[in-house]
């Protein structure tokens, strides 16, 4: 069956032949089913079945040599991950059938045909010299030595496309075979792989390859023979000649495919680190730390889950936030690791009632203003922080925050952006933030509905809600946000449109308005900010009448 050929950069060149493989008209469930059936009712070592067999097999190698030519990937055995039935070959093809059939035959016909195992040998396809293996290994009429004998005869100990059936020989005699016979073997696998150059030619670090080959082959029979002491001597100095070596979970697999999620999985238990970090911060911060992260191993946490870990005890606990930061500031040599830990922490206070601790915790958030890549992660939690507290009364940490805010946007507002491909009548171009296009439910500088009265409640605006103007409007706070220098700083430098429902246009973006009359100023569902903006309408605040007015 032809297909088309597939390439790791995804180009397509319509000149190249395309790919072909062998096909059987037929489901492989089925046709394992009837070839199974009729070996269970033939006699054994019957010779027209086994031509019968052998004969599927090799057209199939006939096929794809007439096609491709002579060459050393064999497709047929890549697949093939073990010869007796094994879970890496869950995924079935009909060929897989055939193999299972040529199996069954050879085990019920060793009595009969014990020569079988060399006739398959000679046969000289990768397949064929497996299932000659197979049989080796489960032949009883051979001794443990003649079954190593037979495996250094045919040189075929470090063979890669015999890997899984040359170790089970291995498994079955190494441990009983006799010492003159397990010296031949362990002389053989110090000896290493003997590979000719022009295969070995192509691999990096190919010196490195052949010794980590005969590391594992040395690892796998220190398992199946724990009691062999040369081998384990001889596995001792191969692991000291190689530091960086270390055992395979599956020695005699060189491909092993297993299901799982990439990270999604905390270090350890929120509750169980919370009290971990009451007995022992330090102690606890360090076993955190000390995690490889690495390498992406399946249903194994990532650094992105320390992350959220921490992110959560400084939500749930933000006095342990606190206690976290601090114990993050003792380790500066961690270098980005404590940056990332240190906004993990700001991303969980955002969602905490910080409470006593808040002004703690302000001016924690305050170091990290300067930081392009905090920047996020500030502004969300001032964004989280001002609803939480939109009918509180004004406290030191409120306008800290608002200061917070104001030298945010001072040092990274250059950095605001927005799509160009962004429709101008949307909210799109007030929703990216810091050169990233952020949703209108992440973004710092955001729209809210309030209700039903639609604000900006970016801290730079210093007006975080209809709520909020109100209650300044009703003289709650007329003593101290009027008469702020940096709310009548930050409001005098907006540029505000005036008609209702008016789309008003600038050269960046276009902002559609609703106005509504507000302790005398305006509130609007956006508030316009880039320089390019020819100002529509400018309002200051009197600190005296504590009443706004438009020019």
């Amino acid at each position: 069956m032809l297909k088309r050929r597939w390439s790791l950069d995804g180009s397509e060149d319509l000149t190249t032949l395309p790919d072909a493989e062998v096909h059987w008209n037929t489901k492989a469930r089925s046709l394992t089913k009837h070839v199974l059936k009729v070996i269970e009712a033939t006699v054994p070592g019957d010779l027209m079945l086994g031509a019968v067999l052998e004969d599927s097999l090799s057209a199939a190698y006939d096929l794809l040599d007439a096609y491709h030519g002579l060459r050393s990937w064999d497709p047929l055995n890549f697949r093939r991950s073990a010869i007796e039935p094994h879970g890496q070959d869950r995924f079935r093809h009909p060929v897989d059938a055939v193999i299972d059939g040529l199996r069954a035959y050879g085990e019920k016909a060793l009595l009969a045909r014990p020569d079988l195992p060399e006739r398959w040998w000679s046969i000289g396809r990768d397949l064929f010299r497996r299932l000659a293996l197979h049989l080796v290994a489960l032949d009883a009429s051979r001794s443990y030595d003649e079954k190593i004998s037979w495996l250094l005869e045919r040189s075929a100990l470090y063979e890669t496309t015999l890997k899984h059936e040359t170790y089970r020989i291995l498994k079955v005699s190494a441990e009983k075979a006799s010492k003159e016979a397990r010296d031949h073997l362990l002389s053989a696998a110090q000896a290493g792989p003997s590979l000719p150059k022009d295969v070995t030619e192509d691999i990096l670090d190919r010196e490195q390859h052949t010794k980590y080959a005969t590391y594992n082959l040395l690892v796998w029979l220190t398992q199946v023979a724990p009691g062999w002491a040369e081998a384990g001597t001889a596995l001792a100095e191969a692991q000291d000649a190689n530091h960086v070596f270390a055992p395979r979970e599956n020695p005699d697999f060189d491909k092993w495919m297993t299901t799982g999620t990439w990270g999604g999985k905390l270090p350890m238990e929120l509750d169980d680190f919370i009290g971990s970090l009451e007995k022992d911060p330090a102690g606890t911060v360090d076993d955190l730390l000390a995690g490889d992260y690495s390498e992406r191993s399946l249903n194994e946490p990532e650094w992105r889950d320390a992350l959220s870990l921490v992110s959560q005890v400084a939500e749930s606990r933000p006095d342990l936030g606190e206690q976290l930061w601090a114990l993050v500031d003792d380790r500066p040599d961690r270098g980005s690791q404590a940056d990332d830990l240190r906004r993990a922490i700001v991303d969980g206070w955002a969602e905490s009632a910080l409470g006593a601790i808040a002004n703690t915790v302000v001016a924690r958030v305050t170091t990290q203003v300067a930081s392009l890549e905090s920047a996020r992660s500030v502004g969300r939690f001032l964004l989280e922080q001002v609803r939480k507290q939109i009918e509180s009364d004004e406290t030191p940490a409120l306008a800290a925050m608002r200061r917070i805010a104001l030298d945010l946007w001072r040092k990274h507002g250059h950095s605001f952006t927005h799509s160009e491909a962004a429709d101008p009548n949307s909210m799109a171009p007030l929703t990216s933030i810091l050169g990233q296009e952020t949703s209108p439910s992440t973004g710092w500088l955001r729209l809210i509905d309030d209700g039903g009265n639609i604000v900006m409640t970016g801290w730079a605006s210093a007006m975080t809600s209809t709520r909020l103007l109100r209650s300044f409007s009703a003289g709650r706070r007329t003593r101290s946000m009027p008469q702020d220098p940096l709310w009548r700083a930050t409001c005098s430098s907006y540029s505000l449109p005036t008609r209702p429902s008016r789309q008003s246009t600038c050269s960046r973006y276009s902002v559609l308005t609703r106005p509504r009359r507000c302790f005398g100023l305006p509130t609007f569902a956006t508030l316009a900010t880039t320089t390019s903006c020819s100002p529509l309408v400018s309002w200051t605040v009197s600190s005296q009448s504590g009443r706004g007015s438009t020019r």
